[in-house]
């Protein structure tokens, strides 16, 4: 190795140092990279994860309305059934109330036969009773 003198001596030790400060910059740099790298990642994961709590919000919406929908078509169904109960029993009400009244009727004809038959039985007596005095 041969002889410097100070001031070159000097300056390489400044460039030495300019360089070791340069290469701390870049490896800050990196470092400020990396954490860049890093937060974008986390915020990339945040926004899927609120992606998905928003389609899982979404497909149990979904499922709530087609509950709520079924739900509808079985008050829908029930009150079919029933608007139909209540018609077969309006209608077997009526049968009803029309076999009673033909009933009543029938039980009307005979009485007034019986009432025809006593009356001719009673016309039958009086003429033998008038064909005895005779």
């Amino acid at each position: 190795m041969g002889y410097y003198d100070d001031w070159t001596v000097n300056r390489m030790i400044e460039e030495a140092l300019e360089k070791e400060r340069e290469i701390e910059r870049e490896r800050e740099r990196e470092r400020e990279l990396e954490r860049e790298i890093e937060r974008v990642s986390r915020e990339t994961r945040d926004i899927e994860r609120i992606r998905e709590a928003e389609k899982e919000l979404k497909r149990e919406k979904e499922r709530e309305q087609e509950r709520l929908r079924e739900q509808e078509r079985q008050k829908e169904r029930k009150s079919s059934k029933d608007r139909d109960k209540s018609r077969r029993y309006n209608e077997n009400k009526d049968e009803d109330r029309e076999r009673i009244r033909q009933k009543e009727k029938e039980e009307e004809i005979r009485r007034e036969q019986l009432r025809i038959k006593e009356r001719e039985r009673e016309i039958r007596l009086q003429a033998e009773r008038d064909r005895e005095r005779e």
